[in-house]
């Protein structure tokens, strides 16, 4: 992708691309995860602002605001229905709706609830079928285990861009841009950092094993919403 060149415009005034430039990669594994929230660093792309027919897209502006919800807004959207999380309630549709009122084995789950469901190999969806006779445990297990689950999300894809990635240039006699492993190593390195987000979860794991425990062996009626 090619830079605004802001010493040189096209007729119409809008900004003439400088040939060779290249745009620095934006997107950063925690910004995958995050998705474009308040957290996040503000994401812009290149937008055609007259249409993308052909002759078009002559006015090009290269600050448009990129909205996506991110591994964690997804997982959130999967188990509650809405990417904010419970804070914007519980909806009947979502996983943990439907457990919550499950009448049958499948507790009539969408494919795409389905898919998701099989996507994770954290012990995070068994710990919260470990409470789905109490439906008022349900919600605040899935509220802990969201952000793991989200996380794994964001390693599987960032692992599988990092293997794409080493794989280019493997056998081709094209010349590898210098760009190529530099980005490689950043995304190295955020790898890094999710896997250590990641370890830094496991106390929030065994917390919440422990108040399951706690809620099987006493009155299933009376019970505390873990604090972590």
């Amino acid at each position: 992708m090619t830079a605004p060149d802001s010493s040189s415009k096209n007729s119409d005034g809008s900004e003439k691309p400088k040939v060779g430039q290249i745009y620095s990669p934006t997107l950063t594994l925690m910004n995958f995860k995050n998705g474009s929230s308040s957290n996040s660093t503000p994401l812009k792309l290149l937008h055609c602002d007259n249409g993308y027919d052909r002759n078009k897209c002559t006015s090009i502006n290269p600050n448009k605001t990129l909205s996506f919800d991110g591994t964690l807004g997804y997982t959130n959207k999967m188990l509650f229905g809405y990417a904010q999380g419970a804070t914007s309630g519980t909806a009947s549709t979502s996983i943990v709706g439907k457990l919550t009122n499950c009448t049958s084995n499948s507790c009539d789950f969408t494919a795409a609830q389905k898919q998701f469901i099989n996507s994770v190999k954290t012990p995070a969806l068994a710990l919260i079928r470990k409470v789905q006779q109490f439906p008022g445990a349900i919600q605040g297990v899935a509220e802990q285990m969201a952000p793991i689950i989200a996380n794994e999300l964001a390693l599987k894809y960032g692992e599988a861009a990092l293997y794409a990635a080493n794989q280019t240039f493997n056998g081709v006699k094209g010349i590898k841009p210098d760009f190529v492993d530099q980005n490689i190593n950043k995304l190295v390195q955020e790898l890094a950092a999710i896997r250590a987000e990641d370890a830094n979860f496991q106390p929030r794991v065994v917390a919440t094993e422990q108040w399951i425990k706690m809620i099987l062996t006493s009155n299933p009626a009376i019970f505390v919403k873990p604090g972590l």
